[in-house]
């Protein structure tokens, strides 16, 4: 520019940006916010990542440059164009009894409840006591929903070497508790 008399100069600007590419790795195992797609930031900008697994599912970690990789709560800075990906996992499959589990002391004709954890599986659960530490099995219930909870009516079938098994109707996953407890003589 030749200073020569008063001149205007005007300078334009234009903001950089990036683009953060958001991909899972399994479709089904959850979502991220920002959702999986391409998303446009500004240079310099950090962005917060969230991964939300789906029922059945678990975070297992961030690949792509990311703060914390394990993390489902991470920032990525966006000085350059960013792909990253959530990683899910199924949870496998499993029952674990939690009541009774071990010394609890059930009087006969007492209403108790059976509980227990499932997670992936076929959603009915099959319960049966032992009143021998599990040396024969007597059935409580062929089918049952597999919500966690069964309320039993205790049997007259006195014994201090009880143990209750859950099994998942759809195959062969089972749990039991994990020590003995009583069915007493009911106190009238």
């Amino acid at each position: 520019v030749t200073i020569d008399g008063n001149k205007s100069v005007t300078a334009n600007f234009v903001q950089q940006t990036r683009t953060l590419t958001m991909a899972s790795n399994l479709v089904e195992g959850g979502t991220t916010i920002p959702a999986s797609g391409v998303h446009v930031y500004p240079y310099g900008q950090v962005v917060t990542i969230i991964a939300n697994p789906a029922n059945g599912y678990q975070f297992e970690n961030w690949t792509g440059e990311v703060v914390d990789s394990n993390n489902d709560t991470t920032t990525v800075t966006m000085n350059g164009d960013k792909t990253v990906t959530a990683n899910f996992q199924l949870i496998p499959p499993m029952i674990t009894v939690t009541a009774p589990n071990g010394g609890e002391n059930w009087a006969v004709g007492s209403t108790h409840n059976i509980t227990w954890i499932s997670v992936n599986t076929s959603g009915t659960v099959k319960l049966e006591y032992s009143a021998d530490n599990g040396t024969g099995w007597i059935e409580i219930i062929a089918e049952t929903a597999g919500d966690g909870s069964y309320e039993w009516t205790i049997p007259d079938n006195p014994s201090i070497t009880c143990l209750v098994k859950i099994s998942d109707t759809g195959g062969s996953l089972a749990d039991q508790s994990n020590t003995v407890f009583t069915i007493s003589k009911a106190l009238f």
